[in-house]
C-alpha cells in the first residue's frame, strides 16, 4: 500500500513502538499525526519525521479520554487532511503498590486483553469486506512500559519466550505497507 498523500494517525506515537511505525509511515509518503499524552513526546516525533523531510502534527492525546480523542482527531485532521490510517500504539505504565491501584490495573488488563481479542476480530470483519487492514500483538517489547513492571522478573520472562529475548522496537514493525 502506498501512503504518499494519505494521513494516518498513530496514538503512542511518543513511544519506542509508536515512533518507530510513525517514522515508517512518514519514509512511506504518509503525513502522520503522532499522538501521546505527554506533549514532549509527541513533538519530538514530529520533528523528527519533519526534519527527514515529512509532514508531521504533534498532538497532546490520552486515549482513555474521549474529549481528547475527538479533538485530536479534528486538529489532525484539520491540518493533514483525512485520517485513512489508524495505529493503536498506545500502552499504559502507571505501576504504584497501592491496592486500589492495582484493583485498577488489574481490571484494566482484563479489559485490555477483551479489547484486544476484538481488535483482532474486528480487523477480520473488515476484511471479509475487502478493506485492507492488520493488526499486530507484539510480545513484550523492550519498552519502558515492561521493564518498569517486570523488574524483578525480567530473567524468568525472558528465559520463557520462544526466542530468549524482548521484541525491540526498531526490528519488529517492519510491514511492507505494500
Amino acid at each position: 500500500m502506498r501512503f504518499s498523500g494519505k494521513t494516518a494517525l498513530v496514538t503512542g506515537g511518543g513511544g519506542r513502538i509508536g515512533r518507530a511505525i510513525a517514522l515508517g509511515l512518514a519514509r512511506k509518503g504518509a503525513r502522520v499525526a503522532v499522538a501521546d499524552p505527554v506533549e514532549e513526546r509527541a513533538q519530538a516525533v514530529a520533528q523528527e519525521i519533519q526534519g527527514q523531510g515529512g509532514m508531521a502534527l504533534a498532538l497532546t492525546m490520552d486515549v482513555a479520554r474521549m474529549d481528547q480523542v475527538a479533538e485530536g482527531a479534528r486538529k489532525g485532521e484539520g491540518a493533514l487532511g483525512p485520517i485513512g490510517t489508524l495505529v493503536n500504539a498506545a500502552g499504559w505504565d502507571k505501576v504504584r503498590k497501592e491496592e486500589e491501584l492495582w484493583d485498577q490495573i488489574l481490571s484494566g488488563e482484563a479489559v485490555y486483553s477483551a479489547a484486544k481479542g476484538g481488535v483482532i476480530a474486528f480487523t477480520k470483519a473488515l476484511a471479509r469486506y475487502g478493506i485492507r487492514v492488520n493488526t499486530a500483538a507484539p510480545s513484550p517489547t523492550d519498552t519502558p512500559l515492561p521493564q518498569g513492571i517486570i523488574a524483578e522478573g525480567r530473567g524468568r520472562l525472558i528465559e520463557a519466550m520462544p526466542l530468549g529475548q524482548l521484541a525491540h522496537p526498531g526490528r519488529w514493525p517492519r510491514p511492507s505497507f505494500s
